[in-house]
């Protein structure tokens, strides 16, 4: 295989070059005489890499889930799990997590799926595998909630990627309480 490098062709490759430079994508230069099957020590090769850039098809969910009992707090250890736990599941399921926020009464996290992807299924996801991680490694959360979901019914939703505003969050929690029976100060 000839390595030799024309002059049009170089000048081709650096009109190309400046292209890339002005699209934003990294240009790393690799000296190649180190190389056993190089042609001509003096001689080098670009290699463009190309930034990893956010599909433009999947859409992008912020979600919020409550712990069912209101005295289950995500404190300590709890929400350094959710976080390890949420990692996981957005690696195994090649889902792109944007951010994580673990509050005491609230879990929140950003995440973009494909289109094919519904929000059902992505929050069906989290609740089962994170309730069973957290039921097995705090059991106290087990005996206190005999259900085999930790977190209480329904979620909230909002396309993009922004946390929720606060009064949202708080809204959100005090009607969800309402609905379970449990008091809330107002």
């Amino acid at each position: 295989m000839d390595h030799k490098i024309s002059d049009t062709q170089r000048l081709t490759l650096a009109s190309q070059t400046e292209s890339i430079k002005d699209s934003g994508l990294e240009i790393i230069s690799v000296d190649e005489s180190d190389h056993p099957d190089s042609p001509n020590e003096n001689e080098s090769e670009e290699v463009v890499l190309e930034h990893l850039e956010q599909n433009p098809y999947e859409v992008s969910y912020t979600c919020l889930l409550l712990p069912r009992l209101g005295s289950h707090y995500l404190l300590g250890e709890v929400a350094n799990q959710l976080q390890s736990i949420l990692k996981k599941i957005s690696t195994s399921f090649g889902w792109h997590l944007e951010f994580i926020s673990v509050k005491p009464e609230y879990l929140q996290w950003a995440i973009r799926v494909p289109p094919s992807t519904s929000t059902t299924y992505v929050m069906q996801v989290v609740r089962t595998q994170t309730s069973q991680e957290i039921f097995a490694d705090f059991p106290r959360f087990k005996r206190e909630n005999q259900s085999d979901d930790f977190w209480a019914p329904g979620y909230l939703i909002f396309w993009g990627s922004q946390p929720h505003p606060v009064e949202i969050i708080q809204r959100y929690i005090r009607q969800t309480r309402r609905q379970q029976g449990i008091p809330m100060d107002e």
